[in-house]
């Protein structure tokens, strides 16, 4: 029952994997329609859709988890990422929002250091056109911007962890495909509670160590079937207590877009391939009653094996939006059952 209803979950709550979208865009900063802009400099972002064969202007949307359209700023080297939401101007089809500026928007916490180098970025944008008929629950649109400058890249590193490949030699807790990560972040400019009149510095998350803020660990466990196998990702988030010189669990999360929980990007790592081609995924995360770790469900249909990840987690709590980046190298010894008779 509990695979069946994650399944279930992985098929209608998170839109996975849409390669090729059935809508392109039109987007237009300050007003020009370009793809070159200037990092760190606040601009007004506007995107038009398109049937991509029709050539039709589409109009008619629905918010999807609260927003109208989620907006997903990366750049090239998967070393910054932003999740933003842009709001449907009546029913004229145009989604507007303002970027490398502080919104008063809860949901555009990240809007702030939306682009701040140069270099080229991928922009996703995720919406939900009404006629059924003719799209899908959630389109997902991919273009690129660049931000003037000298180019400055980081190189793409893999996070240290353990991953079982064997279907017979793993142990208990583990099974093909299995991950797990245990990574620290060190958190600034959180509210001070005991002292709310202090106004906080920016607030950031930045890679850690032992005794630092958080301790987060990323589990998974695969599941074969047919067609595909059905993954489950574990996020469990701890918080450092110096009280006790000892981390205690983080159970207490905020609502956010909808639900308390978390959602996930996840991204494929791959610099051969163009951003048409790479794999994607935004998983929705479910927070069980009493327990610390969150669970998010993916369908995989055997697309995933052997390739480079990075995946951002997010969540809120503390009125903030926390980001937990984890990279690594999908391995599933799980063969698909193609014939499930």
């Amino acid at each position: 029952m509990k695979t069946l209803i994650g399944l279930l979950a992985a098929l209608f709550l998170s839109p996975l994997s849409f390669a090729n979208s059935k809508l392109t865009s039109d987007l237009y900063i300050n007003g020009e329609k370009t793809s070159t802009i200037d990092p760190a400099e606040a601009a007004e972002w506007k995107f038009q859709f398109h049937d991509t064969i029709t050539e039709e202007k589409v109009t008619d949307f629905r918010p999807w988890h609260t927003r109208d359209m989620h907006l997903l700023l990366i750049k090239k080297d998967y070393s910054t990422f932003t999740h933003v939401h842009a709001d449907l101007i009546g029913k004229t089809g145009i989604f507007t929002t303002i970027l490398n500026q502080q919104s008063h928007d809860p949901d555009n916490q990240q809007a702030i250091d939306a682009i701040t180098s140069p270099g080229e970025y991928f922009v996703l944008s995720e919406v939900s056109p009404l006629d059924r008929q003719r799209y899908s629950i959630t389109e997902i649109v991919r273009e690129t911007v660049t931000a003037k400058g000298q180019e400055e890249y980081k190189d793409f590193k893999i996070d240290s962890s353990e991953q079982s490949t064997s279907e017979h030699d793993h142990p208990p807790h583990h099974n093909p495909g299995s991950i797990r990560i245990e990574k620290f972040f060190a958190v600034k400019g959180m509210p001070d509670l005991d002292r709310p009149w202090r106004t906080p510095e920016k607030f950031s998350i930045e890679p850690g160590i032992y005794g630092d803020m958080y301790r987060v660990e990323l589990t998974s466990k695969s599941t074969k079937g047919c067609g595909g196998n059905l993954i489950q990702f574990f996020l469990k988030t701890s918080k450092w207590d110096s009280s006790k010189a000892a981390y205690t669990d983080l159970t207490e999360l905020d609502s956010w877009l909808g639900m308390v929980g978390g959602h996930a990007i996840f991204l494929e790592y791959s610099p051969e391939k163009s951003l048409a081609d790479l794999d994607f995924a935004h998983l929705h995360g479910m927070q069980h009653d009493g327990h610390p770790m969150m669970e998010f469900v993916h369908f995989d249909r055997s697309i995933m094996n052997g390739k480079k990840y990075r995946a951002w987690f997010q969540l809120k709590t503390m009125g903030k939006i926390h980001t937990f980046p984890f990279s690594f190298m999908w391995k599933d010894s799980y063969k698909t059952q193609e014939n499930c008779r």
